[in-house]
């Protein structure tokens, strides 16, 4: 006799997968009644922490949506400015910087009364 037939003797005879032993059955039901609770939770914490995953990718692409919208009002805004700065700086080089030099001071008038 072999170790394999000491331990089960249905292995021993033909055709004995076909056959239920119903000790061992019962046995795999009570090991696989635990075991289902337990795969469930597994399976759900994996499924949540995929869920958590995709609110933080969501998270983040909305706060690169505001911040590039906050980016693109700041640059227009500057953009403004400076349209603004240079033609007030061409308005100020077309008026000179000396008053003396664009006016003539009352001592260097002419004195001449008709």
């Amino acid at each position: 006799m072999t170790p394999r037939t000491k331990c089960d003797p249905l292995v021993s005879r033909a055709l004995a997968a076909t056959k239920l032993d119903r000790v061992k059955y019962a046995h795999f039901l009570f090991m696989l009644l635990p075991e289902t609770p337990q795969l469930l939770l597994a399976l759900l914490m994996v499924h949540t922490f995929n869920l958590k995953l995709r609110l933080k990718l969501g998270v983040l692409r909305l706060k690169n949506l505001y911040l590039r919208f906050q980016l693109r009002r700041e640059v227009e805004r500057k953009r403004k400015t400076l349209a603004e700065y240079v033609r007030y700086r061409k308005f100020l080089e077309g008026i000179p910087s000396n008053v003396n030099q664009g006016h003539m001071s009352p001592n260097a008038m002419p004195l001449s009364r008709n």
